[in-house]
């Protein structure tokens, strides 16, 4: 990874932010979209700032929520958790361009704006001037 912004981003980071996380999180294992569960990677509220943790002040709501959703998982033929990690290339998902499209999404990587298969499918149908 190269640093396109050494004038201002130091390879020590900013050491003022960095002190300000330390102080109001830990680091916890942490499971991502698409991925399993990742050691380490994920941030949570110190004790002391407890309070301020919504998964705390509403267990109760979510907990219920939790118990009916349980584990959620991809949509039936939806390959976004592989697009995710780089294991397909967006066109490779059968329901891309076909059943999902930014105006009918059925996967997480075309709900968003920047997932990956809105942005494929926005811009390779887009029409480049010749050079």
């Amino acid at each position: 990874m190269e640093n396109e912004y050494s004038r201002v981003v130091k390879p020590e980071g900013n050491k003022r932010a960095l002190e300000a996380i330390d102080k109001v999180f830990i680091t916890v294992d942490a499971k991502w979209r698409g991925f399993p569960v990742i050691p380490g990677s994920g941030l949570e509220l110190r004790y002391i700032y407890e309070r301020y943790n919504t998964r705390v002040k509403f267990q109760d709501m979510l907990g219920e929520f939790n118990d009916t959703v349980g584990e959620l998982s991809e949509p039936k033929g939806c390959r976004c958790g592989e697009v995710l990690r780089g294991i397909i290339d967006s066109r490779e998902c059968p329901l891309f361009a076909k059943s999902c499209s930014p105006k009918k999404p059925i996967g997480p990587c075309m709900v968003s704006h920047e997932g990956s298969c809105n942005i494929l499918f926005r811009y390779q149908t887009r029409k480049h001037p010749k050079a």
